[in-house]
């Protein structure tokens, strides 16, 4: 095997016994809580893989699974039908392709048997031992921190102390990697793609959010989510003066003083933030890379809810010099809830229009975004930042129905272990290919069994872990056994991924098992079960003898490009003029004959349409059924969600309708 990932990116690997903080020294990495980290032996089994940056450059990471017997690393264990067997072979391939080793002992708990052994096998072993660097984890104070020198005893070189934990040492531990990999470090033009948001030029970018205020105690600012997942050093985050009687001239000196705007600044703002940015580059003359406003409130005084907004006239007047604005911003990026209470539709498309910005139409998680579970905000700003694309994947089902196989025979060799016990994955494994031309994030997730979320222990983190997955992915496969019949969970699991609009397969394995392979009858079955998803893609394959397999990756593509579907107003004007002509509107509450004003496309990914009807009117969903069912006919949208938001019209005193 190459040691070079498919970036051609160093590989640095972790390895060590078990419950030496190989997972936390993981995440501390990578700079996320990708793996699980609990006191149980034998957490992790699943290798996981990450990724991370240290002074410009860029390295791919494995934590592996703690390795419990040494005869699997000399190829000596040859059963390997048991997990732990398998965890430890998946451990011993990683060492032979690592450019660089992490080797992980326990300070508190000091030189134990296992620890000696692993020595013994690194020092027999010149190929590995000379790439190995010694590392003394859980050295949380200055007392641990002199006792590191025991590990001398092991002679395999000098031990560096360090806390995953709180971060100590981590600096000092990069700086070695650094030197120790610089033969193996690639040049930019060998790098095929880099993630400049999260990894490599993460110290050449400069955040800036600026809040709106509380209202009340329960309202949540996004910002802090983002904040979280945008992680760099150099963000300005913090409370502005006043939440609650904002003064603009106060909350200007404030951010002056404390926050640094210069050419590679990204000004990310939340509600009435987007006035205080404003203002900013208006009055200072900053020059600044990308202005994104989320829910921005601004101009009109009198709200979607009729009240009266007083302080916006003190917060900004609504007036801006929006040609010299945007002289000063590189790219402006604005998104809109279309069910938000507080900002008109024509606010934001004024504004959008004024500042030349590209406008995100979206349905928040919770109105006026007032979250911070705004993982599709999230997405959609990192597609901004790095220029990436990447479609990402996540493989659910129940415990034992084939998930692991699936995505081992997709990728053409095991990447995941796979074993009949239930839970064998207890947390998702991110697995990055490229599959004609585009890059793909496979995603295989712990079972979620019958209980749940109910499920306690490691299978409970596992399976809320893999609900989190869902929510960041673009695609959901759900995998099932076609010789069982589905489950109250298998309509749970489908409910999750509509809820959250994910484009979606349902592959239903072991078909090769089957004795009568008819796949009308079964289509039908499983619709019949799913009644509410009817859209979704159905693909029947076995991951045991590889049939059919192949085929998935080109619906994924399919689907993905079905997500991206964009029908112009004019033609969609013509399409519902002639639908009221089959089929007049039905009228939902009330006598009025609903009347359709205008219908349009607000979004893709996935695609948002809204119908415009009068003040008093009220539309049957059965006939938003009938738009979407002809919607699918004539422009396609396969195993795609299609969302309907049902505007009405202002309602004007005297007059129904416009």
């Amino acid at each position: 095997m190459e040691k070079k990932t498919k970036d051609n990116l160093p590989l640095i690997v972790i390895f060590g016994r078990t419950n030496v903080g190989k997972s936390t020294l993981f995440n501390c990495l990578i700079e996320k809580q990708q793996a699980i980290i609990s006191d149980i032996e034998g957490t992790t089994r699943d290798s996981n893989i990450g990724r991370f940056g240290w002074r410009d450059k860029e390295f791919e990471l494995i934590d592996t699974g703690g390795i419990m017997d040494l005869k699997f690393l000399t190829d000596k264990g040859k059963n390997v039908d048991q997990i732990d067997e398998k965890v430890q072979i998946q451990a011993r391939d990683y060492l032979k392709r690592a450019d660089f080793i992490l080797f992980l002992v326990d300070t508190r708990a000091g030189i134990l048997p296992q620890d000696n052994q692993m020595a013994l096998f690194l020092k027999k072993r010149k190929e590995l031992l000379k790439k190995t660097l010694l590392v003394a984890n859980k050295a949380d104070s200055p007392k641990l921190r002199n006792e590191v020198f025991e590990f001398n005893k092991l002679n395999i070189g000098e031990p560096l102390p360090v806390s995953a934990t709180n971060g100590s040492g981590t600096g000092d531990l990069l700086d070695i990697v650094i030197e120790r990999t610089a033969d193996y470090l690639p040049s930019k033009k060998d790098v095929s793609r880099v993630n400049t948001l999260k990894i490599s030029e993460k110290e050449n970018k400069n955040f800036v959010f600026l809040h709106g205020f509380k209202r009340t105690k329960k309202v949540i600012d996004p910002l802090e989510w983002l904040n979280k997942e945008l992680d760099n050093k150099e963000n300005f985050y913090e409370e502005l003066p006043s939440p609650s009687a904002p003064d603009l001239k106060e909350q200007m000196q404030y951010v002056l003083d404390n926050a640094v705007i210069d050419k590679n600044t990204t000004i990310i703002t939340h509600s009435l933030g987007s006035i205080l940015a404003l203002k900013l580059l208006e009055q200072n003359n900053f020059k600044i890379k990308r202005l994104i406003m989320i829910a921005p409130s601004m101009q009109t005084l009198k709200f979607v809810d009729e009240k009266i907004r007083e302080e916006i006239k003190d917060y900004g007047d609504g007036k801006y010099n929006f040609r010299k604005i945007r002289k000063l911003v590189d790219e402006v990026i604005i998104f809109q809830d279309i069910k938000d209470p507080i900002v008109l539709p024509e606010d934001a498309e004024s504004l959008t229009k004024n500042l030349n910005a590209d406008l995100v139409k979206m349905e928040a998680p919770v109105k006026h975004f007032n979250c911070k579970e705004c993982d599709d905000v999230l997405k959609k700003i990192e597609q901004h930042i790095t220029g990436e694309d990447d479609i990402k994947v996540c493989i659910l089902g129940q415990p034992n129905v084939g998930k692991s196989s699936l995505l081992n025979k997709i990728l053409g060799y095991e990447r995941v272990i796979v074993s009949d016990v239930a839970h064998t994955t207890r947390e998702p494994q991110d697995t990055e290919t490229e599959y004609k031309g585009n890059k793909i994030t496979l995603i295989d997730t712990a079972g979620i069994s019958k209980r749940g979320t109910k499920t306690k222990g490691l299978q409970k983190y596992g399976i809320e872990k893999s609900l989190k997955a869902l929510k960041k992915s673009d695609i959901a496969i759900l995998v099932v056994d076609v010789n069982k019949t589905l489950t109250h969970q298998d309509q749970k699991i489908v409910q999750e991924i509509v809820d959250r609009k994910k484009s979606f397969i349902v592959v239903a394995n072991k078909w090769d098992l089957v004795e009568e392979r008819d796949v009308k009858v079964h289509k039908e079955y499983i619709y019949g079960k799913l009644p509410f998803c009817k859209w979704a893609e159905i693909h029947f394959t076995s991951a045991l003898s590889g049939s059919k397999v192949d085929k998935i990756m080109d619906l994924v593509l399919e689907l993905y490009n079905e997500r991206k579907i964009r029908v112009s107003d004019t033609v969609l004007s013509a399409f519902m003029k002639r639908l009221i002509q089959m089929h007049k509107p039905s009228r939902g509450k009330g006598t009025v004959k609903p009347r359709i004003f205008s219908f349009k496309q607000l979004d893709i990914d996935p695609p948002y349409f809204e119908i415009r009807i009068g003040s008093k009117d009220d539309l049957h969903f059965s006939y938003l059924n009938y738009i979407e069912n002809r919607l699918r006919e004539k422009f396609g949208f396969k195993g795609t969600p299609i969302a309907m938001y049902v505007r009405k019209n202002k309602q004007i005193h005297g007059k129904h309708g416009n």
